[in-house]
């Protein structure tokens, strides 16, 4: 009689177990050998730093996940982020809205929103190719920035004390408020990805948009939408860093463009390998948090973040397509 060999689907099980959770290995390993050549890295008040300086990718993630399960990008992302930050710098600007800093909010999200629909009319109504379209908007935001801010930094005198509490304060004196907006981030957009109908045409709209069409979901509404919540969720991010640094410029999301994309396509990395999840964005962004801060604790070279930044990248993602996940960065 012959015997069943199991062997086979265990090391299988086995093996994706492994590739599924190879980020999360990663950020532990990659935040112990930081602890091992350098202590302080595990100090508490050095790990809230760790997260609060995370916050600005792992948001910027999250939006993206948006357009790009929708199958589009959005090469304005850095200049999205600076326009949050501007518009509600401006916005607190005016002795009216002294006490008023949630409408201030509300009305900054509501003016991104107007860009991500600017943005899906360009790309689905006028058929521009994405790549052009939100490239063409990026330096059309980088002009309307640097009207508002005249070119350089701008700081207001007239901003009250309360327009740094998302930024700056503290929770029972530890816990950095922006990581509360994280949070709170990560679960709306999970629950839109992932548990409600609209997240499921997302990621059918990426994956096929014909086939979407021929099951009744309304492709371009479904688009639109991923742009219009990817700008609102990328102008958090910079309405976040402008309450942390109490100043806007035209050029502060710049160099945050890469590393929300490098974030984003680690995440599809995780849990579900080959697609954009909001767990994986997430702890993308805190990968790149941690590399940042620990090479500035053991004193790397300056150039060094974007080396090992990039390296991390290719790695995760060539070692999952190797390791037969077949891993694909698209919408499944």
């Amino acid at each position: 009689m012959s015997k069943i060999n199991t062997a086979g689907p265990v090391r299988n099980a086995k093996l994706m177990f492994f590739v599924k959770y190879f980020l999360l290995f990663l950020v532990i390993a990659v935040a112990i050998g930081f602890g091992i050549v350098e202590p302080r890295f595990f100090r508490s008040g050095n790990l809230m730093e760790v997260m609060r300086s995370s916050v600005t990718l792992s948001t910027m993630a999250i939006g993206l996940c948006f357009v790009f399960s929708v199958g589009e990008i959005d090469f304005a992302a850095a200049y999205e982020m600076a326009m949050g930050a501007v518009v509600i710098g401006k916005i607190m600007h005016q002795p009216a809205f002294r006490h008023l800093y949630p409408l201030a909010i509300v009305l900054t999200l509501l003016i991104m929103a107007c860009v991500g629909l600017a943005n899906a009319f360009l790309v689905i109504k006028i058929r521009m190719p994405a790549f052009i379209a939100t490239l063409g908007m990026s330096t059309m935001l980088s002009g309307v920035c640097k009207n508002l801010t005249g070119g350089g930094n701008y700081v207001s005198v007239n901003w009250p004390p309360i327009f740094t509490y998302l930024g700056q304060k503290f929770t029972f004196g530890l816990i950095p408020n922006p990581l509360w907006v994280l949070l709170i981030c990560a679960i709306l957009a999970y629950i839109i990805l992932a548990k409600l109908r609209i997240g499921r045409y997302f990621y059918a709209v990426g994956n096929n948009p014909e086939a979407a069409a021929h099951v009744g979901i309304n492709v371009r509404r479904t688009k639109a939408l991923g742009f219009v919540l990817c700008t609102m969720f990328i102008s958090t991010a910079g309405i976040v860093s402008a309450a942390t640094i109490r100043m806007v410029s035209p050029s502060m999301g710049n160099e945050s463009m890469l590393g929300a994309i490098s974030a984003l396509m680690l995440g599809a990395t995780f849990l579900r390998p080959g697609v954009f999840n909001i767990p994986g964005a997430v702890l993308g962004g805190v990968l790149l948090a941690i590399i940042q801060n620990g090479l500035v604790m053991i004193n790397a070279s300056y150039w060094l973040k974007d080396v090992v930044q990039a390296t991390i990248l290719l790695f995760s993602v060539g070692f999952i397509s190797f390791m037969g996940a077949g891993l694909k960065v698209k919408a499944l």
